[in-house]
């Protein structure tokens, strides 16, 4: 049995690992049983239909200014009107410089999840890293502890009285895990199928571009941040390195927040 994704503007692709085989046959039965409006069955496919593939946008997350000395004062956003109405955080949409501040970066892989406000038949994108108790409340705690550890490793980063965007992006805007198919934990056969359709969605030009021109709006001042999670980082940073622009901003790696083990010293792996 096959899988498709039907994907609108980037079109239809099959699902399949490294051998070029489908997906496990339980996760098949589970995506069959699970009677989900998304699920089209026809002779011996599967397809995801249009209607659940809702991009989650980019999104500044915080903004910071530095006072010098390895100080940072977060900044509370004056453009309330902006904000994500029902993100657990105060995030805007990042779609260019807000008054050339300077951006760091977190790259993540893609939604979760808690990225979406779901019903059995509707996907509502809310922002990337919702979990209070994951990924986003990771960031949320360790983001001060982040920052200070940059401006002592790349001091030249870092200019007294600038402002500080703390942007989080997903290269794939779209619930790869499928979670809110199947509504099964991402463990086993379920984080393959994630990597796999991961990795059918990132092989796309179509999608890839999408990313890059975000990345266009970086430059030489800002920086990057690679926290893609370990099975897909390796795939991203090779391409990273080789499509940032002629001016690219500082590219670094650091652990996926979410990562159980690094908890409470998640930015001590960022380097």
């Amino acid at each position: 049995m096959n899988l498709y994704l039907d994907i609108p503007l980037h079109g239809s692709i099959r699902i399949v690992n490294s051998k070029n085989q489908s997906p496990n046959s339980r996760v098949l039965t589970d995506i069959i049983n699970s009677n989900s409006p998304f699920v089209i069955q026809a002779n011996n496919n599967i397809v995801i239909d249009k209607s659940f593939w809702k991009p989650v946008p980019n999104v500044i997350r915080y903004t910071f200014q530095y006072l010098g000395n390895n100080q940072f004062q977060r900044i509370q956003n004056s453009l309330n009107n902006n904000l994500i109405g029902n993100s657990n955080y105060p995030d805007m949409i990042f779609k260019q410089k807000n008054n050339n501040n300077k951006l760091i970066g977190f790259i993540l892989e893609s939604p979760h999840e808690d990225e979406y406000q779901h019903n059995f038949s509707s996907m509502i994108p809310i922002a990337p890293a919702q979990n209070l108790a994951a990924t986003g409340g990771v960031i949320h705690n360790e983001i001060n502890h982040v920052l200070i550890s940059l401006s002592t490793l790349y001091p030249t980063h870092f200019s007294n009285g600038e402002m500080i965007d703390i942007v989080i992006l997903n290269p794939i805007p779209y619930q790869t895990s499928l979670f809110h198919v199947h509504q099964k934990a991402l463990k086993g056969p379920y984080v393959t199928l994630r990597n796999n359709i991961w990795k059918c969605n990132w092989n796309m030009q179509s999608i890839k571009n999408e990313f890059h021109s975000i990345l266009n709006i970086f430059s030489t001042n800002d920086i990057l941040i690679n926290c893609c999670t370990s099975q897909l980082q390796p795939i991203l940073h090779t391409w990273l390195q080789n499509t940032l622009s002629s001016n690219p901003p500082l590219l670094l790696r650091g652990h996926h927040p979410s990562t159980l083990r690094m908890r409470g010293r998640w930015y001590q792996t960022i380097n």
